[in-house]
């Protein structure tokens, strides 16, 4: 080698090492294989496979694409992956959402058809992906009916959301997330009185689309609780002691026009200060008219409901749970 080549090699060992130091490199970094970029397209060392995103033979992560894996491949036709084999929990093979008994009812057009009833409308559940249930049910005008999601005992398992429409199916009455007074609760619940007879429609969703989980929906009034109602003797003997696992309990009692009287719960725990969270409400004999709501966690203390009777007749009192079931109680109702 000449000088002139010495030079020219000399020459370019210290731009190299110039462009090394000013990257903040090192000769070892020179020297180091290139780094593994998942989904270029490039089955690289340490990858199954990489086609560059969600294939039918590979998935977005470069792992071989297969159900059980625990990664939604869509296009695989995956529309969820639990990453088990169990096909009794909400994904089941190939890939698929298992869905209620009353899909297709994600429109109003397809809507299950429902009554007014002291029965829960039961075993439908919600899934992510916009998700919606649709019910149509005839309302008489002039009754108060409300319109709830839960899960008797439980509660609700999931976050939901209630629409009210009027018959043509898009015009929007009223829309809920929460249970009336009580916010950030899963359940969803709406009073209404229509104005006139005929179909509305309901839609229940997911809040924020996020969640899956199980609901019950019931619409009813305080008159479909009547026909099962335990009557109660005033100054008598308190109620039969209720486990509270069914939601909503009902009594009737005689009341003479122009006397006070006082409905109340007795549970040993709202008594010690340990909240139930068990609320009631008296109706008058109409069955539709509300005279007084009181629940144990707005006062700390055992709800009742004290007022003079308008007018003589049989009343109906309901007892519905807030949260925390299984707490024994019973109703009575005295006059002073």
């Amino acid at each position: 080698m000449n000088l002139r080549d010495l030079a020219i090699c000399a020459g370019a060992w210290l731009l190299i090492g110039f462009l090394i130091a000013g990257c903040g490199g090192s000769e070892a970094q020179l020297n180091s294989p290139p780094e593994l970029l998942c989904g270029n397209s490039v089955e690289e060392l340490g990858e199954e496979c990489d086609t560059g995103g969600d294939s039918f033979t590979c998935d977005a992560d470069c792992t071989v694409a297969e159900y059980g894996d625990g990664y939604a491949n869509v296009a695989l036709g995956e529309e969820c992956d639990d990453g088990n084999a169990d096909d009794n929990d909400w994904c089941v093979a190939p890939g698929l959402w298992n869905v209620d008994a009353y899909e297709d009812d994600d429109t109003w057009d397809m809507a299950s058809i429902i009554t007014p009833s002291a029965t829960w409308i039961s075993d439908h559940n919600i899934l992510p992906g916009a998700d919606t249930d649709y019910f149509a049910v005839y309302l008489n005008a002039g009754i108060n009916y409300w319109i709830t999601t839960t899960l008797p005992v439980t509660g609700c398992g999931v976050d939901t959301m209630l629409t009210l429409y009027a018959s043509d199916g898009v015009t929007l009455i009223k829309h809920v997330d929460d249970e009336s007074g009580q916010p950030n609760t899963l359940c969803a619940k709406m009073n209404y009185q229509p104005a006139a007879s005929g179909i509305y429609f309901i839609e229940a969703q997911l809040f924020r689309d996020v969640g899956v989980g199980d609901y019950h929906l019931q619409v009813a009034n305080p008159g479909v609780y009547a026909a099962s109602a335990e009557l109660l003797t005033v100054d008598g003997a308190p109620s039969v002691a209720y486990t509270d696992d069914g939601y909503i309990f009902s009594f009737l009692f005689s009341a003479t026009a122009g006397t006070d009287y006082t409905v109340a719960i007795q549970n040993s725990f709202c008594e010690s200060d340990d909240e139930s969270a068990l609320g009631l409400t008296v109706y008058k004999p109409n069955l539709n008219d509300v005279i007084d709501y009181d629940a144990e966690y707005q006062s700390d203390e055992c709800a009742s409901v004290s007022f003079t009777a308008d007018e003589t007749g049989d009343y109906l009192a309901l007892v519905k749970q807030r949260n925390n079931p299984y707490y024994t109680f019973e109703v009575i109702v005295t006059s002073p």
